[in-house]
């Protein structure tokens, strides 16, 4: 999963102070379990790796790997790039138009 905002800590996230940056757009880590906020909405626990935080995120917050825009591929820089280059495992039946070969020819 691809973050779509800067995360920062409203308070919840304990040891870090409020309003510290936890994620910044664009940091890339997986879901590591489900859950519901008032029976009412799914919240993803992402594990960001990079930066060492297990964050909750709503759906929207967040972008999953295999449906990325060209617009976000280009956005993302090369660092990242390369990052997702080892997430995104390469299919070689998924053709041109697949994530994994648009990232690779990134």
């Amino acid at each position: 999963m691809i973050s779509r905002y800067v995360v920062r800590n409203d308070g919840t996230y304990r040891g870090r102070e409020v309003g510290e940056v936890l994620v910044q757009k664009g940091d890339i880590g997986y879901v590591s379990s489900v859950g519901t906020f008032l029976q009412q909405y799914y919240i993803y626990a992402v594990d960001f790796v990079a930066t060492g935080c297990l964050v909750g995120m709503k759906g929207r917050e967040l972008m999953s790997l295999d449906n990325l825009p060209p617009e976000l591929i280009s956005q993302l820089g090369a660092d990242k790039l390369a990052r997702l280059r080892g997430f995104v495992p390469g299919d070689d039946r998924a053709g041109a138009n697949s994530a994994a070969e648009r990232i690779r020819h990134a």
